[in-house]
């Protein structure tokens, strides 16, 4: 088993991360810058990882590829499972969608964000698998030969994953732009609005369903991953009846590599709520920080998932409806929804 490492740089726009558990620490030592309340929000941490870099013509300068793990010394011709083409994909994917999640939905790029402060880009790992998969890390690291000065946030996606047909690097992007914004990551929040951002990219607005009217149905939500964009879609729907976002920067006219559009439609609802959700749940998952006597970014992974804590998310979802529409505006369906207490 080998990795091929992507080291994705773009001029000022980037993305952030999900789950450090998954690595083992080889060396303790780590950067942390502290903040005005003493919390650390700049740690990076260093892993003794092999690495070898590898060049392909035609690539985007933006990326530098690498192996990375204890088969560091493999021959170039021994990657044959690298798909060249699909690595361009991935990058022109990333590259809409980047643009999408900061120039539509107004979020903050996360190698902006306090949380990932010393990340100097989002690395990039193709991992050869038979699966089709995608994941993202929610940590600032780096390794030996890059050295602290060079700390990054990474996503992984296997080499099955075909970007013309699938927006997975996409929505792996999107888990980095949550977790800049805030640690809970309780599926039918993660998963449910990282589905629903696939919207942005792919036709039409995604599915939806009637909101839940008790609070019976709405645990039923929050016990759901994936399925509950349909949730989310319908929210946003009842929120704002707009399901057309302007096209930033040109990027209906970037193409994959068979010449077809990688943003299919300029159709998705909830564009201009997203913002005031993600502030919401900002400003909730540090007051949670503060209430359980946590480091503001240092969750532990079970508390992250906690699903104890959705009475919180739902107390942000509430707050950020309330602020774009009073209870007179809301419709009846959207009104029964939010009267449901936990």
């Amino acid at each position: 088993m080998f990795l091929v490492t992507a080291l994705f740089v773009l001029s000022g726009n980037l993305f952030g991360v999900s789950n450090i558990e998954n690595q083992v620490v080889a060396n303790s030592k780590e950067i942390s810058i502290l903040d005005r309340e003493g919390l650390a929000y700049g740690k990076c941490h260093l892993f003794n990882t092999k690495r070898k870099s590898l060049s392909f013509n035609g690539i985007n300068s933006s990326f530098k590829f690498s192996v990375e793990g204890e088969d560091a010394g493999l021959e170039e011709n021994e990657l044959s499972f690298i798909n060249k083409d699909n690595l361009i994909n991935v990058h022109s994917q990333l590259t809409v969608a980047n643009q999408l999640f900061q120039n539509v939905l107004m979020l903050e790029d996360p190698l902006s964000s306090q949380r990932y402060d010393k990340a100097k880009f989002i690395n990039i790992t193709i991992e050869y698998s038979d699966k089709i998969f995608g994941t993202a890390y929610d940590e600032v690291v780096t390794n030996n030969e890059l050295g602290l000065s060079n700390c990054f946030i990474g996503m992984k996606i296997s080499n099955k994953v075909n970007a013309i047909k699938n927006v997975t690097p996409a929505h792996e992007l999107f888990h980095l732009y949550q977790n800049s914004a805030m640690m809970f990551k309780q599926s039918w929040l993660s998963e449910g609005t990282a589905r629903w951002s696939e919207s942005l990219i792919k036709e039409g607005t995604g599915e939806e369903e009637v909101l839940p009217e008790t609070k019976e149905e709405l645990l039923e939500v929050m016990d759901s991953s994936y399925g509950a964009s349909k949730f989310w879609t319908r929210l946003f729907r009842l929120i704002d009846q707009n399901d057309t976002f302007t096209v930033p920067n040109d990027l209906d006219t970037i193409t994959y590599s068979n010449n077809k559009s990688v943003l299919q439609d300029n159709r998705a609802y909830g564009t201009r709520f997203i913002k005031v959700l993600f502030d919401e749940l900002n400003f909730e998952s540090n007051h949670v920080s503060k209430l359980k006597g946590w480091d503001r970014y240092g969750w532990k992974e079970k508390d992250q998932k906690d699903p104890k804590l959705n009475p919180y998310i739902w107390r942000a979802v509430k707050r950020a409806v309330s602020k774009v529409l009073s209870e007179e505006q809301q419709s009846e369906e959207l009104r029964k929804c939010m009267e449901i207490e936990l």
